[in-house]
């Protein structure tokens, strides 16, 4: 709920206002399955949560993603997503294709194996 209640924030602008509620939360997107190379995750669905921040209404989206084991379910807004990409896109813009392609290989590697 934090990263959502932060999402509206720096949406609206209003960084500073204290009257935030929790106004709507509906499915986006059904359930379905996403494909990242050799991974499916199974049963992803998205929302939109509306807030009302100081009087105006600010949309936030939501991806969940289940637990592979039905454990739990992680959850982030789609403007982090955006934030991160928007980060590597800045942190990147000089990298040469080359260089950029090694970074990426390398990064699948580490994510299938972390340890």
């Amino acid at each position: 709920m934090v990263s959502a209640i932060t999402g509206a924030l720096v949406r609206s602008g209003l960084k500073d206002c204290k009257d935030i509620d929790a106004f709507d939360m509906r499915v986006t997107e059904a359930a379905h399955n996403v494909i990242e190379g050799d991974k499916t995750f199974k049963g992803v669905w998205n929302e939109t949560w509306t807030f009302k921040v100081c009087g105006q209404m600010i949309d936030v989206g939501m991806t969940f993603i289940p637990d592979a084991n039905g454990g739990g379910t992680t959850f982030t807004t789609r403007y982090r997503l955006e934030l991160t990409a928007e980060h590597v896109k800045a942190a990147n813009a000089g990298v040469g294709e080359g260089e950029l392609a090694m970074i990426i290989e390398e990064a699948v590697q580490w994510a299938r194996n972390p340890t």
